[in-house]
């Protein structure tokens, strides 16, 4: 998560001054651009933490946090809605940015209250019920809420290039069909934890790399 903030941070002065300078043709080719970068590493780290999230588990905790005696829910539980949570978290970004590039950090400052607000108050209803899964489903909601409230006042009077849309689409695509061939393949070579991480992960990344590639090329030519 803090990558991705590394990121845009390193953006921000140009956004800023294509504001500033008005040069808007600019400006939202930027945001195109970063929302298709950021939601192809997302749906990685999404595919990537489903196709290991037993594995990533059991190399950092005890079998008892997979499949725990006293909780109806575990830690693979919290862990899938983490993912989700970081899709979501990932889109808002460029949407947060674009707010602080044209000074308006003041309605972000409001819907950070508005959503914060609106966490704790559903964290105090559903942790005494659904503990730690009852947490993580109310991060998850706040955060569809922020990117909701966020990119409808950044996209208002915007129309998203189709170019832009049918590239990330077709990212959605490759990692729907190359996730689903590779737990086909986890099935027939079998290895330990670790050992599966690092057959499989170089692969899985040339084949999405290569895929993306292919499919928003493009988008960075003039």
């Amino acid at each position: 998560m803090v990558l991705w903030w590394f990121y845009l941070n390193s953006m921000l002065p140009s956004l800023s001054e294509n504001y500033a300078q008005k040069n808007y043709a600019q400006l939202w080719n930027m945001l195109w651009i970063s929302l298709k970068i950021l939601l192809s590493f997302a749906l990685l780290i999404f595919a990537l933490g489903n196709l290991f999230w037993t594995e990533v588990i059991s190399i950092i905790a005890t079998p008892e946090y997979l499949h725990p005696i006293w909780s109806l829910y575990s830690s693979l539980d919290a862990f899938r809605i983490v993912l989700w949570v970081l899709v979501f978290y990932f889109l808002s970004l460029s949407f947060i940015y674009m707010l602080i590039a044209s000074e308006r950090q003041w309605i972000l400052l409001w819907v950070n209250i508005i959503v914060t607000a609106i966490n704790i108050i559903w964290n105090i209803i559903l942790i005494p019920y659904f503990s730690f899964y009852g947490a993580a489903m109310v991060t998850l909601w706040s955060q569809i809420l922020l990117m909701i409230i966020t990119g409808s006042i950044v996209l208002k009077d915007l129309r998203f290039p189709r170019k832009y849309l049918i590239s990330m689409w077709l990212s959605m695509l490759w990692i729907s069909l190359i996730y689903f061939i590779f737990v086909e393949l986890k099935t027939f070579v079998l290895l330990d934890n670790i050992a599966s991480i690092l057959f499989f992960t170089p692969l899985f990344l040339v084949t999405y790399f290569w895929l993306e590639f292919l499919c928003s090329k493009k988008l960075f030519i003039k």
